[in-house]
């Protein structure tokens, strides 16, 4: 009992550290502005954090899965002090000094690197966390965890901000905080994050056997009713599909109290998955649609959000007033990273609670399967990238932190149901690759939009603009963009790419309510 609770608290200081990559509007800005790169160049950089954190989980997920939390939490403590410090080092050399030797790629390997540590180490705390807790508390513990990983960027930014707004160069202290400070709290998990020596039971009057039960009916048993026999499978335990169904036939359809329906027997018999079913894994998971779907939503929606993510600084800087002071812009990029991941930490936590709360606790008759909260996520979407095209300044009504906190709150919540989808629908003993598999989604449409925004942005610039825009005063690490990558244009300057990002939301939304109405996904619902 005490040593999951350990392994949850130890979880959650590494991750709080593992979701630094959000951070990267903190200083990207001050970063292009320093070695003069475009806007197309800076999300090149940021594309490079999130593919590092995307591409590595098929690698890392087997590594966490065979080896546990220690060694992948260990690694991920180099990757993070190698990625922040040598970007840190190539910034303050300046254009001229270790830039001008290691290049954009350079650059774009730390960024890598940093993505990879924050990637291992949410893969090995998810996956601790996972085993140590029942079903019926599992969603809540995983959500607590990806909590803090989504809220590494307000814990960081406001740590900064705290002890480093009065240093002559706030950013390189800041990426001077990220290496040292992210490095200590995985080395830190790394001591205390351990996997459970045994199974945890469910708790006492829950079914033995359930991890997840796959079966579209609700059920009140009589009392001359047999012995209830859910297919399930405990997150630690392989089974194979023929030995199941051997050792544990079909248990008969329940009926509901009075009445017993014929259109509800006929779909549980179509829908009833073994045991088996629930260890997924390998060439088995590839051949599933309903992974390809789950894949499809999340490169959809995750591209969404690393798009508004990674370019929000440059957002304000073209929205904030001609004469306003190059600091106070600063000021206000942070904050709304801020706002996104306070947000971003709400939407992991509040699907995780209400997610476990009605697919297990609530009444019966208002009890609805995980998945649909997939449909409210791709809503919060769509409904932050309308408001994100229209707004015309930084402050305000009308202004950047409506769109900023929505999209947290979606982002949140997309990444704090997923993976309980994933264990729930596949399996939990090969949990960690199967959602590692699942989250390269991002590394093939997080690109695309990025570089859409990009060069939407970059067109919009005009070579012979003159310099008379805020950030022709600006010093060395003010905060914003170098004249010549500075569109003057307000909203116009990206209002195509949140028109194009409004339309793939709504893509995803049609995806999610074809999930939602699928049979694999619902669940049984326990007395």
């Amino acid at each position: 009992m005490l040593q999951r609770h350990v392994t949850l608290l130890f979880a959650c200081v590494a991750t709080l550290s593992a979701g630094t990559n959000y951070a990267i509007s903190s200083y990207l800005p001050q970063l292009g502005s320093e070695l003069h790169l475009s806007s197309v160049q800076q999300n090149i950089v940021s594309g490079a954090g999130n593919a590092g954190v995307y591409l590595s989980g098929p690698l890392v997920g087997p590594l966490v899965d065979r080896k546990g939390p220690r060694l992948v939490l260990s690694l991920s403590a180099i990757a993070l002090l190698v990625g922040y410090l040598g970007q840190a080092v190539v910034y303050d050399g300046g254009y001229e000094g270790i830039y001008a030797r290691v290049g954009l790629s350079g650059l774009a390997a730390c960024q890598f690197a940093a993505g990879i540590g924050g990637s291992a180490a949410l893969s090995a705390s998810l996956k601790a966390t996972s085993q140590s807790f029942s079903k019926s508390s599992r969603g809540a513990a995983m959500a607590t965890v990806l909590s803090c990983f989504g809220l590494s960027a307000f814990f960081y930014s406001s740590l900064s901000h705290a002890n480093l707004a009065r240093s002559d160069d706030p950013t390189y202290g800041f990426l001077l905080t990220l290496a040292f400070g992210c490095s200590i709290s995985m080395s830190l998990g790394a001591l205390f994050v351990r996997l459970p020596a045994m199974a945890v039971e469910p708790a006492s009057g829950a079914a033995t056997h359930s991890r997840c039960e796959y079966l579209a009916v609700s059920t009140t048993d009589d009392l001359d009713s047999p012995p209830r026999r859910d297919f399930a499978l405990e997150s630690d335990i392989s089974l194979r599909s023929n030995v199941v169904d051997k050792a544990m036939p079909a248990r008969p359809l329940s009926r509901r109290t009075g009445s017993s329906s014929p259109l509800l027997q006929d779909e549980a018999k179509s829908m009833r998955h073994s045991a088996g079913d629930l260890n997924v894994s390998g060439w088995d998971l590839l051949q599933e649609s309903d992974f390809w779907r789950l894949f499809a939503y999340l490169a959809l929606c995750s591209g969404i959000g690393l798009m508004y993510i990674n370019n929000l600084g440059t957002v304000v800087t073209t929205l904030a007033s001609p004469d306003e002071d190059p600091k106070s812009v600063a000021r206000s990029q942070a904050h709304l990273v801020a706002l996104l991941s306070i947000f971003n930490c709400a939407g992991r936590l509040l699907v995780g609670f209400l997610a476990d709360t009605f697919t297990h606790h609530a009444p019966e008759r208002v009890r609805f399967a995980r998945i649909w909260w997939l449909v409210a996520t791709a809503t919060g979407f769509a409904l932050s990238q309308i408001l994100a095209g229209q707004a015309e300044r930084v402050e305000g009504l009308g202004g950047l932190a409506l769109p900023t906190a929505a999209l947290g709150l979606a982002y949140g919540s997309l990444f704090g149901n997923m993976p309980v989808v994933c264990l729930e629908r596949f399996g939990g003993a090969s949990f960690a690759t199967n959602n590692g598999l699942l989250t390269m989604s991002p590394s093939f449409s997080a690109p695309f939009v990025n570089l859409l925004f990009g060069a939407v942005y970059d067109s919009h610039v005009s070579p012979d603009e003159p310099a008379s825009t805020p950030s022709s005063s600006l010093i060395r690490r003010a905060g914003s963009a170098p004249p010549a990558h500075l569109c003057t244009l307000g909203k116009e300057c990206f209002a195509t790419a949140f028109r194009a990002t409004t339309f793939i939301s709504l893509v995803a939304l049609g995806l999610a309510i074809v999930l939602a109405f699928k049979r694999t996904f619902k669940p049984v619902y326990h007395q």
